[in-house]
This record gives structure tokens, C-alpha cells and sequence, in this order.
């Protein structure tokens, strides 16, 4: 008698063991087996590069696998790649920069052509109510001299895009604009800034850039 009860005990305890064990079992493999959609590189990436659609694809990957920095695609795409990615490796945080404050105002600048400060006082730049995106003409005034003493200005640069009004940090006051020039552009106005004064013009939206002209405006 007693043996059979020992026999049973041992039987239920193996049972008991048996179940846990197979509890324990599906719980560890339904934590691994359960997915999520993750944001990964379609294809190599370098630093600095604009982050499109076709460029990251959504894997489903198992929860566990997924790293606590990885990103979601809204905020991925249309980013800037702030490190090298390799085709298959999760986009995370520190993985892609957003804005020109992160991005800086390169990232922004249409391929073959410069940004460039044009340093403008108010009273020669629309009392400085000036926005970003607007267009203006840059107007040099030579420096007066024996040979010209009398001094004209010339309009050397037509619809010219503004980047971004600049103002002084320690101050706020206006300082300038940045704006969106060819090279060649940048050249001349250098010249104009060593050689005399610079003013500005407001160019109205709806104008369309003369034949021949517009050698500092945008693509």
C-alpha cells in the first residue's frame, strides 16, 4: 500500500514538474515569437544623406529583438542620416537628425548651389522686414573715389531667395539674411562687399524673373 501511494506521489509530482515546465516553456517562446513592424535601412546609407520612403522598410521583428531606441517611420522618413547605416540595421535615435537646427542649413541647399551671409544693416535691407523665402535684388553702391566721385548704384544679383533672416544672438537685432546663390553669384557678391555698400530690394511674389536675369535665385 505504501508503495503504491509512493508510486503515485512520485507520478503526480512528475506531472506537476512536467506542467510548470511546459508553462514556462510557452510563456519564453510567446514572448519571442510575438512581433512588432520595426524601422529598418532598405539599403546603405551615408552620413548627412536625406532620408526618403524608399529608403527604410517596416520588418516585423520579435519584441525582444527590438532595440528601446528604435524609431517609428513618421519620425524617419524625410530626416537626415546623422550616421552610416548598413541595409537591414534599425533606424534608432541617434540615427537621423530633423530641422536645421539638428541638420544645420546644408542639408536644405539644392545640390550645385551656396548659401552665403549677406551682412545688411535695416536701413539697407527694408528696415529689416525681411522673411525667409521672399526674393530681393542686391543693389552695389561703390566706394567713392578721385577718379568717380560721384557714385551710382547697379543692380549686380536679381531674385535672390532668402534662406533665413539672421539676427545677432547677444542682442536680437537684425544682422542680415542668408541667401540661396550659384558660385558664380557668391564671387560677385563678395566683390560687392569689399568694394562698397550692399543694399536690398524686395522683389514682389508674383514677378516673373526677366529673360537673362536672376543669377542668384533658386532651382
Amino acid at each position: 500500500m505504501k508503495t503504491a501511494l509512493k508510486r503515485h506521489r512520485i507520478l503526480l509530482v512528475s506531472a506537476m514538474l512536467g506542467l510548470s515546465a511546459a508553462l514556462f516553456s510557452g510563456m519564453t517562446v510567446s514572448n519571442y515569437v510575438k512581433t512588432k513592424p520595426v524601422v529598418v535601412a532598405a539599403r546603405d546609407l551615408v552620413p548627412h544623406e536625406k532620408i526618403r520612403r524608399s529608403d527604410v522598410k517596416l520588418v516585423q521583428m520579435p519584441v525582444k529583438a527590438v532595440h528601446p531606441a528604435s524609431l517609428p517611420l513618421e519620425q524617419v522618413v524625410g530626416g537626415f542620416s546623422a550616421t552610416y547605416l548598413v541595409a537591414g540595421q534599425q533606424v534608432l535615435k541617434g540615427h537621423v537628425r530633423f530641422g536645421i537646427n539638428e541638420a544645420g542649413l546644408s542639408f536644405d541647399l539644392p545640390s550645385g548651389w551656396r548659401g552665403m551671409f549677406i551682412p545688411v544693416t535695416p536701413e539697407r535691407c527694408l528696415g529689416g522686414e525681411v522673411r525667409a523665402g521672399e526674393k530681393i535684388d542686391v543693389i552695389f553702391c561703390p566706394k567713392a573715389s578721385y577718379s568717380q566721385p560721384e557714385r551710382r548704384g547697379v543692380t549686380v544679383l536679381r531674385d535672390v531667395v532668402v534662406l533665413e533672416v539672421k539676427r545677432a544672438k547677444d542682442t536680437g537685432e537684425f544682422a542680415g539674411v542668408m541667401a540661396l546663390l550659384s558660385p558664380e553669384a557668391c564671387e560677385i557678391l563678395a566683390g560687392c562687399l569689399e568694394s562698397g555698400n550692399v543694399y536690398v530690394s524686395l522683389v514682389p511674389r508674383n514677378e516673373a524673373p526677366d529673360a537673362g536675369e536672376g543669377e542668384g535665385s533658386g532651382p
